[in-house]
């Protein structure tokens, strides 16, 4: 995953010692060139919620003899998720490009 990686990457560049991504997002944040309070929890408030979809689509998978991949059946989203699906794609892309930039 992009936004994964991203961090791992930006706090190996700056020395920091955080293992997950949500602790890493919340030390990124503590930087004042690197990442916002905001944007550090938009990001982890997307990571979240991806999270939660591709647990909730395993789970549904699962329930249907299917296996459980990586993949989100964006069928079975409604309007409103989709489009806050979009949006944190949308924070994510812009954060691994501040991350290719820096």
């Amino acid at each position: 995953m992009p936004l994964i990686s991203a961090a791992r990457l930006l706090c190996v560049r700056h020395r920091l010692r955080e293992i997950g991504t949500r602790e890493r997002l919340i030390a990124l944040s503590h930087l004042s060139d690197m990442l916002t309070v905001a944007q550090s929890a938009l990001l982890l408030a997307a990571f979240e919620r991806l999270q939660q979809r591709l647990l909730d689509q395993q789970r549904y998978n699962k329930s249907h003899g299917q296996a459980a991949d990586g993949w989100v059946d964006l069928r079975r989203l409604r309007e409103d998720e989709r489009l806050l699906l979009k949006f944190d794609l949308q924070q994510i892309r812009a954060f691994v490009q501040r991350v290719r930039t820096a």
